[in-house]
């Protein structure tokens, strides 16, 4: 996958995406078609700000170094480690 954008919504396809991601943009919506039915076998770097993650699972680890992330919409597996203010999971 390429270079996040702020500013951006991505829309995953269900499958199986194996890798780590790094968000570096502000304000990136990451939108899978469902947990379960989208997976990234993989940890998720958040640091930019307001990024938001919906309908996946993630079974790797994600690291927030962002402020106001909002993972509430998705299943994570591994730990969160968060460092930034105002991040849901």
């Amino acid at each position: 996958m390429g270079a996040f954008r702020n500013n951006s919504t991505v829309r995953l396809n269900a499958g199986y995406y194996s890798g780590n991601f790094s968000i570096d943009a502000n304000s990136v919506t990451l939108i899978g078609q469902g947990v379960g039915r989208t997976l990234i076998d993989g940890d998720i770097r958040i640091n930019g700000n307001n990024s938001v993650l919906r309908q996946l699972s993630v079974r790797g680890n994600v690291y927030i170094n962002g402020n106001n992330a909002d993972l509430s919409g998705s299943k994570i597996e591994g730990r969160v480690y968060s460092s930034g203010k105002g991040n849901r999971w």
